[in-house]
């Protein structure tokens, strides 16, 4: 939908900033359920099912793969972060198309020959 009025993106991107700051807290990385060995030889998994486990994979500055152990009381917790982080994404995203709407309709006002 396109609106030829500045205010309604201005208001828009404001409301969406405020939106962002409910987001609570986040984290940029992705979830990941890994099943292993324990390594102990009478244990079931040793001869079949694994034991599951879970990980946060993230890139560090180098672009190098890092991957963290979660532990089973922090995993709700720490899976809303990552929800958390996916709305944060989300808000950026719908914020920057508001401003970059913003500057389209500047601009073709501006072009606009004056009568």
């Amino acid at each position: 939908m396109e609106h030829a009025n500045s205010l309604w993106h201005e208001r828009r991107a404001a409301t969406l900033l405020r939106r962002l700051a409910g987001v609570g807290p986040f984290v940029a990385a992705t979830l990941v359920r890994v099943d292993h060995r324990c390594g102990n030889p009478r244990c079931r998994c040793a001869t079949g099912e694994k034991h599951p486990s879970w990980r946060l994979t993230y890139k560090d500055p180098d672009q190098k793969t890092v991957t963290v152990y979660v532990p089973v009381g922090m995993l709700e917790e720490v899976r809303q972060w990552v929800e958390n982080y996916h709305a944060l994404k989300k808000l950026a995203s719908e914020i920057s198309d508001a401003q970059l709407a913003r500057v389209r309709l500047y601009v073709r006002e501006k072009r606009r020959p004056t009568p």
